[in-house]
């Protein structure tokens, strides 16, 4: 049995309430309501909004494969410098040993 095409009818929105051309009253995706081209929101209706869904989970990798150790770039400069001049200063290096 062949529906009618739809030419004279109206259709009621189901939101507001207001009648219009049965061919302007579309079907919304994420509530399946039939609503005017007025109260139509598009993609983005308030079922399938992206803001009412949580975000995808990433992960993060905490450890590292192959770490290098951390360098005290002052306390290693010191110590090599003192071990070429021993003698010259020796209360210099006593200072940046106790340094972080």
């Amino acid at each position: 049995m062949p529906f009618a095409s739809g030419n004279i009818a109206l259709s009621i929105c189901m939101r507001c309430g207001f009648e219009y051309p049965y061919k302007e009253v579309k079907k919304e995706a994420g509530t399946k309501l039939l609503v005017c081209p007025e109260c139509n929101d598009g993609r983005w209706n308030a079922v399938d909004h992206p803001q009412n869904h949580p975000p995808k989970k990433l992960t993060d990798s905490v450890g590292l494969l192959n770490p290098s150790p951390q360098k005290n770039l002052i306390a290693d400069t010191v110590f090599e410098f003192a071990e070429e001049n021993k003698d010259d200063i020796v209360d210099y290096v006593d200072l940046f040993v106790l340094a972080p």
